[in-house]
């Protein structure tokens, strides 16, 4: 059993969420979705008037139920069990409770819920749970899911890199897989390399092949499954514009790359995609 838990708050976002992790559970062994709403608030809001808060509450479990039910009803056919969870928790928790307890594999949550203004800042929610979870979060943009044809990964040999490799192996196994790796390359390193009779672009590839070729195999992939592409400059901004120019269906970083701190923050790649990537992004810790 395979288990993937979608946060459903009746937003666009949600329902993008909700058809990724299902395209993706096509592809493993018995998949079960999870569909999770919170209802929650604080009592202060109410200014402690309990009876107000516990109708509240009643209320807004009842709607959660009812837009549960709504979410799962046009999977009946689409080949996996559906298991509804409402929680009087706060959204991120009730997502990383129904994650912990089931031992998903997943989590699919919407850039941004109900009632949020479009920014180019990801959601308090969305945001919340990449951070803390332990398994990998798929945030999703309003706009249905398609057929994975093409996934792009971003990688730079690290363990993260491997993971996220591993990742889009597994969950896209008929997916054209493309690796990029980019190097920070310095305004004078190409004179320096024509002047010797050498080529940069020569360099960056023959690196980008060796990387992802050793990052392929420390997820225990055939390198010959991954095709490798190089660029230079910003890891971010490459990594960026290659997802949004090159007609690819989804986007796997890794939570953190080579050089990075602890596991407090998000590194700063995978934190640039998630606010402007257009499409689905997906974060492997």
């Amino acid at each position: 059993m395979t288990s993937i838990v979608v946060g459903i708050d009746g937003s666009d976002h949600a329902r993008a969420a909700l058809g990724w992790a299902v395209e993706l559970a096509r592809a493993v062994p018995d998949p079960v979705v999870h569909l999770v709403n919170a209802a929650w608030v604080t009592a202060q809001a109410f200014e402690w008037d309990a009876d107000a808060y516990r109708r509240y509450m009643d209320q807004a479990g009842a709607r959660g139920g009812s837009l549960l039910e709504e979410a799962a009803a046009p999977l009946s056919g689409a080949g996996v069990r559906v298991e509804p969870h409402v929680l009087a928790e706060p959204p991120a928790a009730a997502l990383l409770q129904v994650a912990e307890e089931t031992g998903a594999e997943l989590i699919a949550t919407g850039r941004r819920g109900l009632g949020r203004a479009a920014s180019a800042l990801l959601g308090s929610v969305s945001a919340d749970v990449v951070h803390r979870a332990h398994v990998p979060v798929l945030v999703a943009r309003d706009g249905g899911p398609r057929t994975l044809r093409r996934v792009l990964v971003g990688v730079d040999g690290s363990q993260h890199s491997a993971r996220a490799l591993a990742f889009a192996a597994r969950w896209a196994p008929q997916a054209q897989i493309t690796a990029l790796h980019v190097l920070h390359v310095a305004p004078e390193a190409r004179t320096l390399f024509e002047h010797e009779g050498l080529s940069l672009d020569v360099a960056m590839e023959q690196t980008a092949e060796e990387t992802v070729r050793r990052t392929a195999e420390a997820a225990r992939l055939d390198p010959a499954r991954v095709m490798a592409r190089a660029a230079s400059g910003s890891a971010a901004d490459e990594l960026f514009l290659a997802y949004r120019d090159g007609g690819y269906d989804l986007a796997v970083v890794g939570s953190r790359g080579l050089g990075t701190l602890g596991e407090l923050f998000l590194g700063s790649v995978s934190e640039r995609l998630l606010r402007v990537a257009a499409g689905p992004v997906v974060v492997v810790k």
